[in-house]
């Protein structure tokens, strides 16, 4: 993992050999950076989570001929409920490749999250990433 901190923004790298992951970040002083980017070193992203002490959401991204964000959603108190494109806690997930078709399984990049500014505010000092790149 790797932390870049520069003009009130964090970029994350997160390599995970297995595919399968977690992740805990505590703010030890100062406020949350304004904007934090996930940089997902995996060749998939079935499911990505973020949890913080007033928010849970997650997103999964599927493959084949196009490649889209399928499905993201907020889980309160047992409950999943599908989150929409203009909602305060979606993410923003694109994938970084140098190759000249992204594809699924991703061979070279990564996956771009941005962490919705909703969930930072309401983190306070602390968050959790998991991740799978696939289901086994």
């Amino acid at each position: 993992m790797d932390i870049q901190y520069e003009k009130d923004a964090a970029h994350i790298d997160i390599y995970s050999p297995s595919g399968i992951g977690s992740a805990a970040f505590e703010l030890k002083s100062g406020r949350m950076p304004g904007k934090i980017t996930l940089r997902l070193h995996l060749k998939g992203l079935e499911q990505l989570r973020l949890t913080s002490a007033q928010d849970q959401i997650s997103a999964s991204v599927s493959g084949g001929d196009t490649i889209h964000v399928d499905h993201q959603a907020i889980l309160s108190s047992g409950t999943e409920s599908p989150l929409s494109p203009d909602h305060p806690l979606w993410m923003e997930i694109e994938i970084v490749s140098g190759q000249a078709e992204k594809k699924i399984p991703l061979e070279a990049g990564y996956f771009e999250v941005v962490i919705p500014q909703q969930f930072i505010r309401n983190a306070g000092k602390t968050f959790e990433v998991e991740w799978i790149d696939f289901f086994r």
